[in-house]
């Protein structure tokens, strides 16, 4: 078993139990972060996609405030297909804008998710992609689903997509894929601005701490190496702008080999408006991990967050709970 040193989380189980849907290609795990341009706002989906990205999604478009446009980034390896389809029929039925940030790739099933932006941009350095969707196989590269790419076919249908494209994005081999260039989108049907867009900075990650409501009880799970690792962070207010929280993180029921531990946390609120987290008494963990900090930002009930000096974890997505 190979320990992991972010949360005390240890790694082990596979993420395809998890998944059973048919794939696209999959990668690091997957994060939903809301971040701030000026008055903007940004949900940025990275890393491997699963149904756990699309609760994360669902609940950050449901945090912001009524009326909330926010511009959707995407970077991402692609990952199970159906959660994918379900965030992109979201984004067409709130009709919002779709990035593809500099440096970054959309491959694959995040590549569907993009196609769904009522308007498609991508900076001059993104790269995205396409193939066939399928369903893995133990030793090989996968077997290609045709009700998979039937399902695929009848969302780009609904998004007003042309038979020549959805071929074209239904065509590539599991492991292949098939990347469309610049000159290339009006070929079939995509029309595309050429934005320049940089990834959020965590410094982005801000709220506004003149009026900050962090107090209360904050559940949900996130991801470490391949483990879905339950969170709750009971936060109480120690003065104006002073707040001390425990954190405890556990087993799930995809889960159920992950041990229990926690820490006591001390909240630092950051000149740039940022939250975060700092590991603070002394804490229950288990042999070998270490408590570490986490920074973000707090919208309504949800607290995003980037799990700090942790390459393997995805960021955290807690929801107050209420009554």
């Amino acid at each position: 078993m190979q320990r992991i040193a972010s949360l005390g989380v240890l790694a082990a189980a596979s993420l395809g139990c998890l998944a059973p849907s048919p794939l696209l290609a999959q990668s690091a795990p997957a994060g939903v972060l809301v971040a701030r341009d000026g008055p903007a706002s940004i949900i940025v989906v990275s890393g491997r996609i699963s149904p756990a990205t699309e609760t994360a999604f669902t609940e950050a478009l449901r945090a912001l405030p009524q009326g909330t446009r926010p511009r959707i980034y995407l970077a991402s390896p692609g990952g199970s297909l159906i959660p994918a389809l379900n965030m992109g029929r979201m984004i067409r039925d709130a009709r919002l804008e779709t990035y593809i940030p500099g440096g970054a790739g959309c491959w694959s099933a995040c590549g569907l998710m993009w196609l769904a932006g009522v308007e498609r941009h991508i900076d001059p350095t993104g790269r995205v992609g396409f193939h066939a969707a399928y369903t893995p196989q133990q030793g090989a590269p996968g077997q290609v689903s045709s009700s998979g790419n039937a399902v695929v076919g009848a969302y780009l249908g609904r998004l007003g997509y042309n038979d020549n494209a959805i071929r074209f994005f239904t065509s590539a081999r599991p492991d292949q894929m098939f990347e469309l260039k610049p000159g290339q989108f009006q070929d079939y049907g995509i029309t595309v601005r050429q934005t320049t867009a940089r990834q959020p900075a965590p410094a982005q990650l801000a709220t506004n701490t003149g009026d900050l409501a962090l107090a209360g009880t904050w559940v949900g799970q996130y991801q470490c190496g391949k483990e879905i690792v339950s969170a709750r962070m009971a936060v109480r207010q120690e003065g104006p702008q002073s707040f001390a929280a425990k954190f405890d993180f556990g087993p799930t029921p995809g889960a159920p080999q992950v041990p229990r531990g926690s820490f006591g946390m001390r909240v630092v609120l950051l000149e740039n408006g940022a939250v975060q987290f700092r590991p603070d008494r002394v804490p229950t963990l288990p042999p070998g991990a270490r408590p570490v900090s986490f920074q973000g930002n707090v919208q309504g009930d949800v607290f995003s967050a980037l799990i700090l000096g942790a390459e393997r974890c995805a960021p955290v997505t807690l929801r107050r709970m209420r009554g």
